[in-house]
């Protein structure tokens, strides 16, 4: 016998078992046809099963062996044609000088063999049966590849001290496994080794392990506590996503590099601490965290990547390091709880797309007198910012950037503007007074579009869209000419 995962023949028999069964028809056809035949009259003599443990891959499986007497004649349904070659080959194996008998009366299609073997065995390459609780033995050095993926049942694996590394996906889909200790002597965790474990409750990473894998613990819905090593050095990308009952979670000072999407919905975390050292905070890396309240970004830190903390609705403040020199797009979208930000770099250019997005309670923003753009949807629905001083240098404001601001009052537009994009302020209700500066050249469509108290003096010769001030209280235009 051969594994049938690896192909070794260095396998350790776990059990034996023979019983003797009555097989009707159908059976040899779903081991010879698989679905599209039934095999008529067919008496099955003895079933032995073998049960084995791979020494080379790690893998545990079994083999069926079953002694037939094979009839002369067969019948199959017509789900199987004269043209089916493969199946042809697949009966050749078995019977010589096949023929075809045309249906008669029935609607069946026949087929006759001049030659029977007498006792022809067949092993069948059924799938290992699920159990429930594994051992794997001792001396077994690795757990291999897609060792035990999407074994459902199962709920429990010891894992002998001599096991020194665990493939990728060893454990895959393996949504009912509660529990594992991970031998000390581990030193490798491979991609997706715990994918979609969504019972497992607890693990702690061995002090060997460097690396957390890419989607190690995807899907891990129960994970609640997990310990990192210290030594550890990277978390690959989506490693933790949508770890819904991870509550809190320490990073060791010896990490540099959190891939993206790493705690994307970890929607119980509630803190977490980052590594002194960590150069950047990667695309995705908490979104979705709903519970978390706060987090320190430490000083080595010099990127926000896209969406970084999108959706964190409880995050309350943060303290953005004077080392940033990146915001970018959608970085603090819908975090609906921050009420106050100061973004103290000079060195930042532009405030992204996107970045203050669906932050409803922000009542307060300082912006560093080094920007030069406002991104468009940047403060996009910051229902209680009531006032803002955009520095001198900016000379774009992005579409919607400012739109369903509805208790902003108050904006002092700086004499560099150039332009003002489509929607850049619409819906906010409550802006009274606006001067637009005489170095604007123009005004997108429905940029002040609702704005029912608004009275706004502009330059006669401003290029302006399509309904920009539709709505607003009092519009003047100003000649040149004019002071």
């Amino acid at each position: 016998m051969r594994c049938r995962n690896c192909g070794s023949t260095n396998l350790q028999i776990v059990s034996k078992q023979t019983s003797g069964y009555s097989y009707g028809k159908g059976l040899l056809g779903t081991l010879v046809f698989g679905p599209v035949g039934a095999v008529a009259g067919i008496g099955g003599k003895n079933e032995s099963s073998t049960e084995y443990h791979c020494m080379a891959c790690g893998q545990m499986g079994d083999f069926i062996e079953m002694i037939l007497e094979a009839p002369k004649e067969i019948e199959i349904n017509n789900a199987l044609q004269r043209n089916d070659e493969t199946k042809l080959r697949q009966l050749k194996s078995y019977y010589r000088n096949i023929e075809w008998i045309p249906p008669q009366s029935t609607q069946n299609t026949y087929l006759r063999s001049s030659h029977q073997p007498s006792t022809p065995k067949i092993f069948s390459d059924v799938k290992k049966e699920e159990r429930e609780s594994i051992t794997i033995p001792n001396g077994t050095t690795s757990v291999k590849d897609c060792a035990f993926i999407c074994n459902e049942k199962l709920y429990h694996i010891t894992i002998p001290d001599s096991v020194t590394s665990i493939g990728q996906k060893a454990f895959y889909g393996c949504k009912n496994l509660k529990e594992i200790i991970i031998p000390k002597q581990v030193t490798k965790i491979g991609v997706d080794a715990f994918y979609g474990c969504k019972n497992l409750k607890e693990i702690i990473i061995p002090s060997g392990i460097t690396r957390i894998d890419d989607k190690t613990f995807y899907g891990c819905e129960s994970l609640s506590s997990i310990t990192l090593p210290v030594g550890l050095l990277s978390i690959g990308e989506w490693a933790f996503f949508e770890c819904k009952n991870l509550t809190k979670i320490s990073i060791p000072s010896s990490v540099t590099s959190i891939g993206d999407k790493a705690f994307w919905y970890c929607t119980s975390l509630t803190s977490i601490t980052l590594p002194v050292g960590l150069p950047l905070i990667g695309k995705w890396v908490f979104c979705g965290c709903g519970n978390l309240t706060n987090i320190s970004i430490p000083s080595s830190v010099k990127s926000i990547g896209n969406n970084a903390f999108c959706g964190c609705k409880s995050l309350t403040s943060i303290t953005i390091p004077s080392s940033v020199t990146s915001i970018e797009n959608n970085a603090f979208c819908g975090c609906e709880s921050l009420t106050s930000i100061a973004i103290p770099s000079r060195r930042i250019k532009s405030i992204g797309a996107g970045v203050f997005s669906g932050c409803k309670n922000l009542t307060k923003i300082s912006i560093p007198s080094s920007i030069v753009s406002i991104g468009k949807e940047a403060f996009r629905e910051c229902e209680e910012l009531t006032s803002i001083d955009i520095p001198n240098k900016v000379n774009k404001i992005g579409k919607s950037a400012f739109s369903g601001c509805k208790n902003l009052t108050s904006i002092i537009l700086p004499d560099g503007l150039s332009s003002i994009g489509d929607f850049a302020f619409e819906g906010c209700e409550c802006l009274i007074g606006i001067t637009i500066p005489d170095s604007v050249t123009s005004i997108g469509k429905d940029a002040f579009r609702g704005c029912e108290n608004l009275e706004i003096t502009i330059p006669d010769s401003l290029s302006i869209g399509e309904d920009a001030f539709k709505g607003c209280k009092r519009v003047i235009r100003k000649r040149k000419d004019e002071t």
